[in-house]
């Protein structure tokens, strides 16, 4: 940890219809520090109030498969995102569960999108997926495409 950013935990989430409320002491998850904290409550309130965001389906990776990589992704520093990347936040239940979200944009871009990689506990399948406020595409892609086709500019932000 780093001393002038240690880790956080924090008991406060958005409910629709409610809005800003708290959990039970043991039910909110430890971020690796408190900006980290700080970021996703911002954008949990980002999502969950404002909306506007498509989900990809989850994917389950075995973390050891192609050599690592996927390993390599979740054990490397939680204070440094990966390259393309304009930023990570990682945590941990409760219950052992663990994962990283890595902002895929930055300010300069028209959207906001992210890779989640969530870890059960005691399991090697990684779940991923992809959140992004991208309008779809819209001549001639149909509603039912791959998530890659309906969303190409931040498919190729997961590509990097």
């Amino acid at each position: 940890a780093k001393p002038h950013d240690p880790p956080a935990s924090n008991r406060i989430v958005w409910q629709s219809g409610v809005g800003w409320a708290t959990v039970g002491v043991n039910n909110g998850p430890v971020f690796t520090s408190a900006s980290c904290m700080l970021k996703e409550v911002v954008l949990r309130y980002r999502v969950q109030a404002v909306s506007g965001f498509t989900y990809s389906p989850a994917v389950l990776v075995d973390r050891r498969v192609r050599g690592g990589h996927l390993d390599c992704i979740m054990t490397r520093s939680p204070y440094t995102p990966p390259n393309g990347c304009a930023d990570v936040m990682t945590w941990e239940a409760p219950n052992g569960a663990c994962g990283q979200l890595h902002v895929l944009t930055t300010a300069a871009d028209p959207f906001i999108a992210w890779i989640s990689f969530n870890i059960p506990q005691g399991n090697q399948n990684v779940h991923v997926t992809i959140t992004t406020s991208e309008a779809p595409a819209a001549a001639g892609v149909p509603h039912d495409a791959p998530f890659a086709q309906r969303f190409p500019l931040t498919a190729a932000k997961v590509r990097r």
